[in-house]
């Protein structure tokens, strides 16, 4: 039975002209952080992976995240995700690798910014508090 349902699979795939490589999941070693919020920002998908890489590099999220949105416009959703992106960047500073990185300049101007935007109406006291959490983070890591 396993067997049939596996060459019918096989038998799918072939047809519809995909491969079981592209089916792979992403190395995500193997693209930029611009590419993974832009691909967080299409699936809405954020996950443990995206943490890691996020946590060692600090402000370059944010800077990598204007390049990503320059041209997008944006939702609540989208907005919230994003702001949890900069948390995690920031969520441990003594890991930021580079650091120039550790000082979140860019990271406060997009929250400033979120916080202006129409759409982030319901969640201007998180993005206050986010940006409040990244303050204190950068003060206690300088300890």
């Amino acid at each position: 039975m396993i067997r049939h349902l596996l060459l019918l699979v096989t038998l799918a795939m072939t047809v519809c002209g995909q491969s079981a490589a592209n089916l792979e999941p992403r190395d995500e070693s193997s693209y930029s952080t611009q590419q993974m919020i832009e691909d967080i920002l299409r699936t809405h998908l954020y996950d443990g992976h995206y943490t890691k890489r996020f946590r060692v590099s600090g402000d370059a999220v944010a800077v990598a995240m204007t390049k990503a949105i320059t041209d997008r416009d944006l939702t609540t959703i989208d907005i919230q995700e994003l702001t949890d992106m900069l948390l995690d960047a920031f969520s441990e500073p003594g890991s930021i690798a580079d650091k120039a990185n550790r000082r979140p300049s860019t990271t406060l101007f997009l929250l400033r910014d979120f916080s202006r935007r129409p759409e982030s109406v319901t969640i201007r006291a998180s993005l206050a508090d986010a940006r409040a959490r990244i303050a204190s983070s950068l003060k206690d890591s300088e300890k």
